[in-house]
């Protein structure tokens, strides 16, 4: 018991992170997801690995944060469940997290193939032969595949080797895609020097293929925020585990943190994509201009709920917050179809036109 009590404060803040980061991870990846769906001018190989990498974050969302705020709650209570809770989080977050590092990994491959075929043979039909859209589909399932099969067999090991076998994963997509960025930087500087050497003559019948190798450079460098990302967020916990098996309470602190951070990604992400790539963009504000009155709303009406389940012993002022809470999330339903009629113009006119039938109706109804 006095253990628990030395971890209060620390349990509590990475409780009430982590309930935020999962609610703030959901709807970001929710919105990249539609996003995508609407984006026209990506290349489909390259939407489905960004849309792998959504959902596997979109899980940990949706699945591995909840479950590991509810064991942090447990292990502040000291209740006899949470070893239960801490295997189904390290089951599917080797899963999710595998899935996530295999996906990023193949972006840092694809787009160094798409540079470097560009620059060797100066068209971009070579890329789109050997990169198709049925081989990135079929490696995104065999990703998947492959890491749910690491997860079951961590299983049967201990945890500690189940960790390391995790950080040795991470370490090797890091290390790959560090290669392959370097690899990228060497092909621009190169066709960058030859650019300038080119004389003025020669350089405007290239202007197109200029514009085209300009466009990649930018998604590459759009997807190396994502790897610097990765690297900032999943480091720390790496050094964790790697420094030993002996846990003081300093080291649970720091992996306690470490372990919040690592989830901080699945949130920062959609947000780099959305930064970085101008047409995900654009579909991102065409999404939200209609739907981020409903989101404010949602989110209005349901965080008091949160807060108040989360936050707080039971007492009659908790009870009566509750119940004000509770209310203010009825509340809620009614106010939703006015929303929909506010910021959705074909839905606004269609209750227009029934309206004005049922009065006029109504006024006939009378007369008669």
């Amino acid at each position: 018991m006095t253990e628990a009590r030395d971890f209060t404060p620390s349990l509590v803040l990475n409780c009430v992170v982590n309930s935020f980061l999962s609610y703030a991870t959901v709807m970001l990846n929710i919105v990249l997801i539609f996003a995508l769906r609407r984006t026209s001018s990506l290349p489909k190989t390259l939407k489905a690995l960004i849309l792998s990498v959504a959902v596997s974050d979109l899980g940990m969302g949706l699945l591995v944060q909840p479950l590991y705020t509810a064991r942090l709650l447990m292990k502040m209570k000291n209740t006899n469940n949470q070893e239960i809770y801490h295997e189904i989080v390290r089951v599917i977050g080797m899963i999710l997290g595998n899935a996530s590092f295999f996906s990023v990994t193949a972006i840092s491959f694809d787009r160094f193939l798409a540079i470097h075929l560009h620059f060797k043979h100066q068209e971009l039909l070579t890329y789109q032969e050997i990169v198709t859209y049925k081989r990135v589909v079929a490696t995104v399932i065999l990703s998947w595949i492959f890491s749910a099969f690491l997860a079951l067999k961590g299983v049967l090991s201990s945890e500690y080797r189940c960790n390391i076998a995790g950080v040795a994963v991470a370490m090797a997509c890091l290390l790959t895609m560090a290669l392959t960025y370097f690899k990228i930087y060497i092909a621009v500087r190169r066709h960058t020097v030859q650019v300038h050497a080119q004389p003025a003559q020669a350089v405007a019948p290239n202007e197109e293929n200029r514009s085209n190798f300009e466009r990649l450079r930018k998604t590459a460098v759009g997807t190396f925020y994502v790897y610097l990302l990765f690297l900032a967020c999943h480091l720390p916990v790496a050094i964790v585990i790697l420094t030993g098996r002996k846990m003081n309470k300093r080291r649970q602190h720091f992996k306690m943190y470490a372990q919040t951070l690592s989830y901080l990604s699945t949130s920062l992400v959609p947000l780099i994509y959305c930064w970085k790539f101008r047409h995900i963009r654009c579909a991102v504000k065409n999404i939200l201009r209609n739907r981020f009155a409903i989101y404010l709303l949602f989110l209005a009406y349901h965080l008091p709920i949160a807060i108040v389940i989360l936050v707080g012993q039971v007492n009659k002022m908790r009870e009566h917050l509750l119940i004000y809470a509770r209310t203010l999330l009825y509340l809620s339903s009614s106010l939703f179809p006015l929303v929909y009629c506010l910021k959705f113009r074909h839905i606004r006119c269609a209750v227009k036109n029934i309206l004005r039938n049922t009065f006029a109706s109504q006024n006939q109804i009378q007369e008669n």
